[in-house]
């Protein structure tokens, strides 16, 4: 099963982030953009995970985030990320602070005692709010810069963590809980 560690904003948030790409749906870039329940922040994404592994992380997982408490979370930028300077995904970004960058390394070090391997690239803690359609062809980053210019400051409540299964289809990824860890 694909899985990954992730939060999911309360709806409130949702809905501002929703509201933060109505100029870009309004001018018709050719996105697919996200919709609730599907957005969320990935703190590490796990690949293909076997039933007995999937298992140890969660038992693991229940131990490690049981002193974990609430803290809030900042929401600060948009942004996209590309490929040779094309649009691969938009994002809003989420300040990274001690408590979240310490709740990431716990998390890896779940992960690692289990057996799973860690993702190479730097934690770089963002909710994804669209991706390219597969017919939009290149989408140069220099187009939206008007469109990414807002600065938003949102504060919200980080009180869970939940383990997604994800399924694959050509429209798009469904996401399934397959365990929700609540925060004291």
């Amino acid at each position: 099963m694909r899985l990954f560690i992730g939060y999911t904003p309360p709806s409130d948030i949702l809905e501002k982030l929703e509201e933060w790409t109505l100029p870009l749906r309004r001018a018709d870039f050719p996105f697919r953009f996200l919709k609730n329940p599907v957005v969320h922040l990935t703190l590490h994404f796990l690949g293909e995970v076997d039933a007995s592994r999937q298992k140890a992380l969660t038992d693991s997982l229940e131990t490690e985030l049981a002193d974990i408490g609430k803290f809030p979370i900042h929401i600060d930028e948009l942004g996209a990320f590309s490929r040779n300077g094309s649009v691969s995904i938009l994002w809003a970004g989420v300040k990274s602070d001690k408590r979240l960058s310490d709740l990431h390394r716990l998390l890896g070090r779940s992960i690692g005692k289990v057996g799973l391997p860690l993702e190479d690239r730097p934690f770089s803690p963002h909710i994804t709010l669209a991706r390219p359609r597969s017919d939009a062809g290149r989408i140069p980053v220099s187009q939206l810069s008007p469109y990414l210019s807002a600065k938003p400051h949102l504060e919200c409540l980080f009180d869970h963590l939940t383990l997604f299964s994800s399924e694959l289809s050509p429209q798009g990824a469904r996401y399934r809980k397959q365990k929700e860890f609540r925060f004291e």
